[in-house]
């Protein structure tokens, strides 16, 4: 068996992607130091199960703390306290660099010389039971080789230079040499001409050569481009007319990309290899958690159900969500009626799904605060587990869903082992600690490796991973490389010292390697060498690859080789007319003022109209036409969030659940605001529970301030003011001029026949006021036409609850009402609006039935002036449209606001 070694052929993958693999023959393989591990572990017997690098981490924790206990003024134990596995992830990381490099942790050896590696020593008395990782692997491998008389290989070739490979493996080597393996470190050797290529060879290779002139040969060329997708389509232009090129394709990233390019031109596939990763499967780690924690996180319980896929149907899911959406409580009348005329209507599923709600929403839930006991978190996640295998056995799945399914599996199980080093401690695991547990579970991709067709293009993925010379090169996206120095531990010169005869690899050796690795691919190419510089990839700018400034300063004039792709102009390469198709370009549609559109029946009056129906036909029939005539409703399910309309829906349920005490008005003031305070944390809990979130705390602070002071001065003035509850949040409906609905907030009376509407509104003061003063306060009209009877005097106000003030036209329902008064009596005046608005209702549906919707968008009043009567109404018989200086206001509510002009 002949192996071919890099460090770079690739950490996770046995066999690297490398030139020429049709010449391949059996008893070759080309492996990386992963690679090279596990064949030699499998061919010696020494197989070894890989774990997961957070069950190393949690055990090293573990190992911290039993430390801290012996020896509590380690100087990590402030920094420890505050960040436990963060310390443990980076302590166990440069533990495992000392492992590897053969240190002995001999605490008395150090204590004098080293603080670090005095703790790391410490930690490694109390290390026991953690499972071995890749350092541990190699040093026990290295051992055994000692052992043994005979090993599976015959030959070893490297292809790095030796005095840049990280002295283990040089140590490694030479022990294969011991027992009769023939290792051969490949000497490269590199064709230097006098062409622009020879001279950045040249530089490459001698950073003290002077600059020289670039004489345009062609054999080295750099295109540059606003984005890598333009380069991708320039390259596929250019593999196509230029056939006989057949370049090496050096591909870092984005190779999709360039495959699209390549073979969307019936150029073959090079087989570039993509990850395969189902994401939106993999959140489900972390939505999980919302069946753990009290209180929920509103949220990300509207992220679960609106998962694509999830426990519990989807369907009713979404039926959820919606719900939720309006009301964030899973103890509301509305949650539970979802759920009964979900199961009423797929009667057949409704046992499944009601086990489903219960296995998942009746659990016991851990307090935020407290931290969560040991067997609720494996027990969620064991759930879990069961669930994904289930579906990844299932033969109408996908091979690629049965996979995702059974990594969320594996990863569910991973994250159980990690919480079981904690069993038996009593200890609660916080929300934080397990966030970041979830964290380190890494995601292992599953990658896809498309088929590559006879006659493509070569590629690899790495520069130094060319074996071989190479005709011509063409290196994508020559853009920026993370330097490995950057994640090198930063020894001291005394800890070096202790470390000297180790296996440490310095970090002159590791800049070396790299810039070795990076120049390779070019020193080994000898006629062409194309660079593909993006200003962009994938929307992100980027800079240069650290080479193309090696470059810059290699000639005297680096301008002459570098092209510009446009989708504008023709490019020359190798004399030949390089042209992109540049699709014409196309102006937005012109804003409509309205529709046109032919009925074959008049539209059938609805048979209740509500204040919100109604705002739309009077202001923007576009929307009305559309969600009320023709049923095209978008799903409307908004994100939860701290906001002024959270904070009235949790004021409008508390005062609603407060009237259900018949003695609410009776009781001493101190008892009330006692009641309503109870209350008021009632309802927070089970509909406001995004406010309990910590990061939320000022504002729940605010709130609770606010609303439990104005609750406390509503009832007050209530009582003040001699009225007593008649009703509150019920719905309406009545028949007028036309059928209408709505609920109203809050109805009091006075006497026989004397009542008074109330609706509460958290804030808008300016705005209801400026309402009031424009006489198109419609919802408070609505309420009082729903309300009325014979003989009643009905009185109208807006409560605003951040405010603590009434707003009515009169004081007579309260008298401290803040007062905007009508130039007619009240009784006229709510006529006159009532009037105004049924003109405006058989206006707008006269010219819907004559195919006219005018749309909800800013325009001038001139050009609105044709399409209705409104525009042009000198008299009042209309209602006042909405205006932003000399327009029409936009319907900000309205999603097909996005779609005038398309239709």
């Amino acid at each position: 068996m002949i192996i071919h070694f890099s460090s770079s052929f690739g950490y996770d993958y046995v066999y690297a992607p490398i030139p020429n693999t049709e010449k391949i023959v059996l008893g070759n393989v080309y492996l990386g130091t992963r690679g090279l591990l596990e064949f030699l572990e499998t061919h010696l017997g020494l197989y070894q199960k890989e774990n997961h690098n957070a069950l190393r981490i949690a055990n090293y924790e573990q190992a911290i703390n039993k430390s801290l206990v012996e020896h509590p003024d380690l100087y990590i134990q402030k920094s420890f306290a505050v960040d436990s596995w963060g310390v443990a992830q980076k302590l166990l990381a440069l533990r495992d660099e000392l492992v590897f490099a053969g240190f002995e942790f001999n605490t008395k050896q150090v204590i004098s010389i080293s603080k670090r590696l005095h703790v790391l020593s410490v930690i490694e008395e109390h290390v026991n039971g953690m499972p071995k990782g890749e350092a541990d692997r190699w040093i026990f491998l290295l051992e055994h080789i000692s052992t043994v008389k005979e090993l599976p290989v015959t030959e070893v070739k490297i292809y790095e230079p030796k005095d840049f490979l990280h002295p283990f493996f040089v140590d490694l080597f030479q022990k294969l040499e011991s027992k009769s393996v023939n290792v051969t470190w490949v000497n490269f050797e590199y064709d230097l001409d006098n062409s622009d290529l020879g001279n950045f060879k040249r530089k490459l290779l001698n950073p003290d050569c002077e600059k020289v002139t670039l004489v345009d040969d062609g054999s080295l060329i750099v295109l540059r481009a606003s984005n890598d997708f333009i380069l991708s389509e320039c390259i596929g232009e250019y593999l196509v007319m230029a056939s006989d090129l057949n370049p090496l394709l050096i591909i870092p990233d984005r190779g999709e990309l360039l495959e699209e390019a390549i073979i969307s031109r019936g150029l073959p596939a090079i087989g570039y290899r993509g990850v395969e990763s189902d994401g939106t499967i993999e959140q489900l780690l972390h939505l999980i958690t919302v069946f753990l924690w009290n209180p929920i996180h509103p949220n990300k319980l509207l992220q679960y159900l609106l998962h694509p896929i999830a426990p519990i149907s989807k369907s009713l899911r979404l039926d959820l969500a919606t719900t939720f959406a309006k009301k964030s409580s899973i103890k509301s009348n509305e949650w539970q009626d979802t759920i009964d005329k979900h199961f009423e209507k797929w009667s057949d599923s409704a046992s499944t799904n009601q086990k489903a709600l219960k296995k998942w929403f009746d659990r016991p839930k851990a307090s935020l605060e407290d931290g969560a006991g040991i067997d609720q978190i494996i027990s969620i996640y064991t759930d879990l587990s069961k669930w994904a295998g289930t579906l990844s056995s299932m033969e109408e799945r996908s091979d690629y869903e049965k996979r995702a399914f059974q990594e969320l599996a594996n990863q569910c199980n991973q994250l159980i082992s990690v919480v079981k080093t904690f069993e038996g401690k009593g200890e609660k695991i916080s929300e934080q600690q397990l966030n970041k547990w979830i964290e380190a579970i890494d995601i292992e991709y599953s990658s896809v490796q498309n088929i590559r067709e006879i006659g493509s293009c070569t590629y690899i993925s790495k520069p130094s991973n060319l074996t071989s010379k190479s005709n011509a090169t063409l290196w994508w996206n020559f853009v920026n490389e993370t330097n490995p120095v950057k994640y090198a531990t930063d020894w001291s010169r005394e800890e070096l010292e202790l470390l000297t005869g180790k296996n440490i690899h310095y970090k002159s050796s590791i800049i070396n390697q790299w810039f070795w690795q990076q120049c390779h691919a070019i020193l080994m190419t000898n006629k062409k060498l194309v660079l593909c510089l993006p200003e962009s990839v994938n929307g992100d700018v980027k800079e240069a690859h650290p080479l193309y400034y090696d470059l810059q300063q290699a000639f005297i004039n680096p301008d002459v080789i570098e092209k510009s792709i446009s989708l504008s102009e023709s490019t020359q390469i190798d004399d030949r007319a390089i042209e992109l198709i540049n699709y014409p370009q196309k102006d937005l549609p012109s804003v409509s003022t309205h529709w046109q559109f032919s009925l074959d029946k008049q539209l059938t009056n609805r048979e209740h109209e509500s204040y919100s129906s109604l705002i739309k036909l009077f202001y923007y029939p576009h929307d009305y036409l559309l969600n009320y005539q023709l049923g095209i409703r978008p799903v409307d399910i908004d994100n939860i969030e701290v906001s002024n309309k959270l904070f009235g829906n949790l004021v409008h349920s508390a005062v609603h659940q407060l009237w259900s005490d018949t003695n609410i008005l009776k009781y001493p003031p101190d008892e009330r605001s006692r009641r309503i305070g109870e209350q008021l944390e009632i309802t927070i809990k089970e509909e406001g529970s995004i406010l309990l979130l910590p990061e939320h705390e000022l504002s729940l602070s605010q709130f609770r301030l606010i609303a439990n002071k104005s609750i406390v001065k509503l009832f007050k003035d209530i009582k003040a003011n001699d009225w007593t509850f008649v009703e509150s949040e019920e719905h309406h409906k009545t028949i007028d001029e036309i059928g209408i609905q709505g609920d109203i907030d809050l109805v009091l009376r006075r006497g026989q026949n004397e009542y008074v509407i109330v609706d509460l509104k958290w804030g808008g003061f300016k705005a209801k006021r400026e309402e009031l003063i424009n006489e198109q306060e419609l919802q408070l009209i609505i309420y009082n036409r729903l309300l009325s009877a014979k003989g009643r005097t009905i009185h109208l106000c807006y409560y605003i609850i951040s405010e603590q003030i009434f707003l009515a036209r009169s004081n007579i329902a309260f008298q401290n009402a803040t007062v905007i008064k009508s130039n007619k009596s009240i009784e006229s005046h709510n006529q006159m609006l009532w009037n105004k608005m049924m003109d405006t209702y058989n206006l707008r549906y006269k010219e819907l039935n004559n195919g006219t919707a005018e749309l909800g968008i800013e325009l001038p009043f001139s050009e609105l002036e044709g399409i209705s009567e409104i525009w042009t109404d000198k008299t009042g018989k209309y209602l006042k449209v909405p205006k932003n200086g000399k327009n029409k206001k936009a319907d900000n509510y309205s999603p097909y606001s996005k779609i005038v002009g398309r239709i």
